[in-house]
């Protein structure tokens, strides 16, 4: 695997001497003012998901995954890389940990209680939204019937002592429906309810 991920990056006129990962190298490219090459990941290297850079905490990096699982590396000391982190890694597909199921769950549980006080209070800019958030926000905003009762808006709240988006939209004043995302813009949670019937979390 890591004889390939080189061979990208050689191709593409980089030297695996200045750093020691590929995540560091693609964050190299950025420092020198180079593009990096376009790879998909998934058809370059096959079993592999790449995990966004979320926080720089207690001398170490955290990552949130595609899959919404969190990975944490110490940081490294590098010119090349702000803070010593990466902007992504890559790890194997299947990689999951039991942070990250429990977090989604804190986040439903945090969502509910901001119900049942009258709501979430906080509003998300939508600059500082992910872009998974800020892509279904915008997909609400252009499939949402027009007229009074009708509403979607971005909000943030905390779970855990981490922040998560909520994407709200109103259907004809009666109807509900919620998208949470981790910091990363990873879908976390998604659910439905209306005047006749509660909240309930749907499948992913």
């Amino acid at each position: 695997m890591k004889i390939l991920m080189t061979s990208v990056l050689l191709a593409a006129g980089f030297s695996p001497a200045a750093a020691g990962s590929f995540a560091e190298l693609a964050s190299q490219a950025d420092a020198n003012g180079a593009k990096a090459p376009a790879v998909n990941v998934g058809a370059a290297f096959p079993g592999m998901q790449t995990c966004s850079f979320t926080e720089a905490k207690n001398n170490t990096c955290v990552f949130t995954c595609k899959n919404g699982a969190t990975v944490v590396r110490p940081a490294i000391q590098s010119q090349f890389v702000a803070n010593g982190c990466a902007k992504f890694i890559m790890v194997s597909s299947d990689f999951q940990n039991k942070a990250a199921q429990p977090w989604a769950e804190a986040a439903k549980a945090a969502y509910e209680n901001a119900l049942d006080e009258g709501g979430l209070t906080i509003f998300a800019d939508l600059k500082e939204l992910p872009p998974g958030a800020r892509r279904q926000l915008e997909q609400e905003w252009q499939t949402l019937p027009q007229g009074p009762g009708n509403s979607s808006e971005a909000f943030k709240m905390q779970a855990n002592g981490r922040t998560a988006f909520v994407v709200q939209s109103y259907v004809n004043s009666d109807s509900l429906r919620v998208f949470i995302f981790n910091a990363a813009g990873v879908l976390v949670a998604r659910g439905e309810g209306s005047s006749d019937s509660p909240l309930a979390w749907l499948p992913l």
